[in-house]
């Protein structure tokens, strides 16, 4: 069965009741991100939550620039990711960013627009405060994906699937290279009837069989936790998708 851990708004690696997987899936993106950046390079990491990436791209980068809703998530950064180059604030991203006009050369925000009710608004943020050619790295859950899985997020306003998502981003940025992540695996008949019986199956035996089986759960999930491959815009759904774009003229 997925993960319960998938609805973690806020990934915080010392938090043990996190799978090492899921943690590693985020680590992924941020190494993607920082192949791509350059010494001299101004990032803002825009819902940086608790800033692990942040730091990640700080010893890249000249300056980076962490940002969320969220005041503990940024208290907990400036403790435990503090670096000379690395700034944290509180930003809102339903509203207009507190950054001039072509003030960073890159953007970094990862599995968050789908959180926001006006995404045009944030990726319109984005085209203004980046530099002409700079470059965003943006990744979302797959709309397609998340209803093959079952999949139902309390806190996501608005998924988007790979079509919707290239052509909302692409209003504002040229696409650069796509990627997927998190790829959709169709379990055999066995493994369904065997995740249907347990989901009818009352909490205490449930629990019973969950630690029982603890070792073997990632071989009953549909979601397999695949390193970051590139794929095509026309491939079918099949994985939660990274994007880097540049900044259109």
């Amino acid at each position: 069965m997925v993960s319960k851990h998938i609805y973690a708004e806020r990934l915080y690696l010392d938090d043990s009741s996190i799978d090492q997987k899921e943690k590693q899936a985020h680590i992924e993106r941020y190494l993607l991100a920082c192949r791509h950046l350059r010494v001299n390079f101004i990032v803002l990491d825009a819902a940086c939550g608790s800033g692990y990436g942040t730091k990640m791209i700080g010893e890249k980068t000249s300056k980076v620039v962490g940002i969320d809703s969220s005041p503990e998530a940024i208290q907990y950064a400036q403790k435990n990711y503090n670096k000379e180059n690395a700034i944290y604030a509180v930003v809102d991203l339903n509203n207009p960013l507190p950054f001039s006009n072509n003030s960073f050369d890159s953007v970094v925000c990862f599995e968050t627009i789908e959180h926001l009710t006006n995404q045009q608004a944030l990726l319109k943020e984005f085209n203004r405060i980046l530099k002409p050619g700079g470059l965003l790295f943006i990744s979302c859950p797959e709309a397609d994906i998340s209803k093959k899985a079952r999949i139902k997020n309390p806190y996501h306003q608005k998924e988007l699937s790979k079509k919707e998502f290239l052509q909302m981003v692409s209003n504002y940025f040229v696409i650069i290279d796509i990627f997927g992540q998190l790829k959709f695996i169709k379990l055999s008949l066995f493994k369904r009837s065997i995740k249907k019986i347990f989901s009818i199956m009352g909490p205490t035996v449930k629990k019973l069989i969950k630690k029982i089986l603890k070792k073997q759960s990632d071989n009953f999930s549909n979601i397999c936790f695949d390193r970051i491959e590139k794929i095509k815009e026309s491939d079918p759904a099949s994985h939660f998708v990274t994007i880097i774009f540049s900044k259109k003229p």
